[in-house]
């Protein structure tokens, strides 16, 4: 195991022996896909219950939180949602995911205090940890050339609804591989390597199985390509072959 594998380890497990031994309910940063894979995968070595959050469905950032079975109170998850809007729409430039965190990062926020940034009609949204989120509304001004507003934003108040571009196609096995070749447009050489150099992510955790079965409602990431929900196998063609349907995550 790497050193930095093993580091990562070493805070997920002093966070459950907290939450254990305390009787209390601790909180990580917000994590990677890789770092999230790697605690699931070490998930029965813990002695709490983990559960993941990132502020909305679909969450590709999440927080990972430890609770113990005996815990007897109900808590609040310190994550936090923070609306940016430019103050004068009319000089606004068009901005990016990039050009925002760019900018975040820029004031001294590290990256694992946010979460994810959202694109919507209403407005950028941001999701950080509680604990840098005033630090965020107070220093963050500027995008680029464009000043810009901040504000906390209620949790319940923030509605999104994820557009979906949906695919019926056909596949001839129900394979990770399959799909994958169907999907991204790859080559089933170019397919295989890809996914076993680590770059196919199921429900969040790693899967490098080229042969892994895929079910109705899996969320399917790519790395450096998008990210999928495949809905379900409607039936087979006259050839035997799988029609199936799935939605990229816009």
């Amino acid at each position: 195991m790497d050193k930095e594998k093993q580091f990562l380890l070493n805070r997920f497990k002093d966070l459950d022996q907290q939450a254990f031994y305390r009787n209390i309910v601790t909180f990580s940063d917000f994590l990677t896909l890789d770092e999230r894979s790697i605690l699931q995968e070490s998930s029965a070595d813990f002695n709490c219950s983990i559960s993941f959050y990132g502020g909305y469905d679909l969450a590709e950032r999440q927080i990972a939180i430890f609770q113990s079975d005996a815990l007897m109170f109900s808590y609040e998850i310190p994550v936090v949602c923070i609306k940016i809007q430019p103050i004068s729409r009319k000089f606004a430039e068009t901005l990016t995911h990039r050009d925002i965190l760019g900018a975040l990062m820029h004031t001294g926020i590290e990256r694992n205090q946010i979460g994810d940034i959202i694109f919507t009609d209403n407005g950028i949204f941001l999701f950080s940890t509680e604990k840098i989120s005033n630090y965020i509304v107070t220093e963050l001004s500027k995008v680029k050339h464009t000043v810009v507003m901040t504000s906390i934003v209620p949790l319940q108040e923030f509605n999104f609804e994820p557009k979906f571009k949906e695919i019926t196609t056909t596949i001839a096995s129900n394979r990770l591989d399959t799909f994958t070749a169907a999907a991204c447009n790859m080559s089933r050489g170019q397919t295989a390597e890809y996914i076993r150099s680590d770059h196919v992510y199921i429900n969040g955790a790693l899967c490098n199985d080229v042969n892994h079965k895929i079910k109705n409602n899996d969320i399917i990431s790519f790395r450096g390509k998008g990210k999928v929900i495949f809905d379900e196998i409607i039936g087979n063609t006259k050839k035997e072959k799988l029609r199936i349907r799935y939605r990229w995550y816009q």
